[in-house]
């Protein structure tokens, strides 16, 4: 019996490298998009925010926390997009509460102790990288706390994609930003996997074709990842 000819075993190799290849490039046309305050960096505690609240000079000028918070957000979309000044956001601030609040001060705190890295949530998104699938981040932030904040997180440089909202004139749940993120992501909306901790942004995902999950904590938000890559 003649034995079996060499090219039939590179011919084998060759089929296996080609499958293990495939394989591959299946896993990185999936990726999972995260938020940040609420999901990467978690929320100041509710005693430190009424603090820096405080030092706004909103208590002492008969204006409740939650006050100063509804008028905060009254139109947070356009700074968050960048089509409003710092100067114009608080004017209409005071203008909505009746008061001058010490804004310069507010916003040094807010930088300072607004939030911070929540370690296990990282570690998790590298998990995922670590697979093969591509990661990345969309978050709404002003320009003073992308300069404050964001410039200094030396991991972000770990995600493949960075969309801060203030950088592009639109933040969530504008339609548009989601696509800016899928696109910069080279995958398709259907592939994503967006994880925020607003309703509104969740909806916004889904609009533009994305898959979303509301992000509540790390063991049913791994749950869902682990089913959406697996699928």
């Amino acid at each position: 019996m003649c034995a079996p000819s060499p090219i039939f075993g590179l011919i084998r190799l060759g089929r296996k490298l080609l499958k293990a290849n495939l394989i591959v490039k299946f896993r990185v046309m999936k990726a999972v998009v995260f938020d940040m305050y609420g999901v990467l960096y978690r929320h100041a505690a509710p005693e430190v925010m009424h603090w820096i609240i405080g030092q706004s000079g909103a208590y002492i000028q008969g204006v409740s926390a939650q006050q100063f918070l509804t008028a905060w957000a009254h139109d947070r979309h356009s700074i968050d997009a960048g089509l409003v000044s710092l100067e114009d956001y608080w004017a209409q601030m005071n203008e909505l509460c009746n008061v001058d609040f010490d804004w310069k001060t507010f916003i040094d705190l807010e930088a300072k102790y607004f939030g911070s890295t929540d370690h296990e949530m990282l570690d998790f998104a590298r998990e995922i990288k670590a697979r093969g699938y591509r990661i990345g981040i969309l978050s709404n932030i002003p320009e003073y706390m992308n300069r404050a904040v964001y410039d200094h997180l030396e991991w972000f440089s770990e995600f493949d994609v960075v969309i801060r909202s203030c950088e592009h004139g639109l933040a969530k749940p504008d339609l548009e930003i989601y696509q800016l993120t899928a696109q910069q992501l080279g995958i398709e909306p259907q592939n994503i996997l967006f994880l925020d901790d607003n309703e509104a942004n969740i909806t916004g995902a889904k609009k533009a074709g994305m898959i979303a999950h509301l992000h509540h904590d790390l063991e049913e938000t791994r749950r869902i990842v682990d089913d959406f890559l697996a699928d």
